[in-house]
């Protein structure tokens, strides 16, 4: 079941929660290049354009939120549960 759920992260956009809950990175899996971690590409806040890419574990990555396409995560960080969660760094 695991492989399973792995597989199908692959061209998924997330958003990664840091440990306060709030939304920390935006970008897409790009390929698994050894069982259980997966490449990403980061995009800017800024500007949407590709930044830096990153290994991640996939035990990293289980409270990070998935979508099927960029409309999707778009969409949701406008009006859906992304929306609750955006990081604010003047907070405290």
């Amino acid at each position: 079941m695991k492989k399973d759920i792995e597989n199908k992260l692959i061209g998924n956009q997330f958003y990664s929660l840091n440990e306060g809950g709030k939304i920390h990175w935006q970008g897409k899996i790009i390929d698994e290049p050894k069982t259980g971690f997966y490449l990403v590409q980061l995009f800017s806040w800024l500007d949407g354009s590709p930044t830096i890419r990153k290994i991640i574990k996939f035990e990293d990555m289980t409270n990070w939120l998935f979508y099927p396409d960029f409309e999707s995560a778009e969409l949701d960080y406008i009006c859906g549960t992304a929306s609750r969660l955006k990081y604010d760094p003047k907070a405290k």
